[in-house]
């Protein structure tokens, strides 16, 4: 498992769960405020089956150690948020719309199940 230094890493989003920090150009990395190894191991397979289930998201490569608390390692996605996409082209709502609607069905489609032997119930995205 690799490991990292806060002093190396650019916060770049922050949550109820963790934060999230840029590593480089290519890189961020999640962080977790509390979480186990076996939970970590679980969050990086269920990242792994929602892109295999057809969601897209990004690529997650390798869990990680930030000082003391864990994370996972993904790709960078660069990427412009939904208001910025609607200001720059409001022409093209309705396709956003229509897209939109795609994705969401996309995501409560997906049925993934829990690689714990003794949990075998079904975890869906949606």
């Amino acid at each position: 498992m690799n490991t990292y230094s806060y002093d190396n890493l650019t916060l770049i989003g922050k949550g109820a769960i963790g934060r999230i920090y840029r590593i480089d150009d290519e890189k961020i990395i999640k962080v977790y405020n509390s979480i186990t190894h076996e939970k970590l191991n679980e969050q990086k397979w269920l990242a792994r089956e929602i892109f295999k289930s057809g969601v897209p998201t990004a690529i997650s490569f390798e869990t990680a150690m930030v000082d003391d608390k864990y994370g996972i390692v993904y790709e960078l996605l660069n990427s412009k948020t939904v208001g910025q996409e609607v200001s720059a082209h409001p022409d093209r709502i309705e396709s956003m719309g229509r897209d939109t609607v795609k994705l969401l069905k996309t995501i409560h489609s997906c049925k993934i199940y829990s690689p714990n032997a003794k949990d075998m119930k079904q975890i869906t995205a949606g």
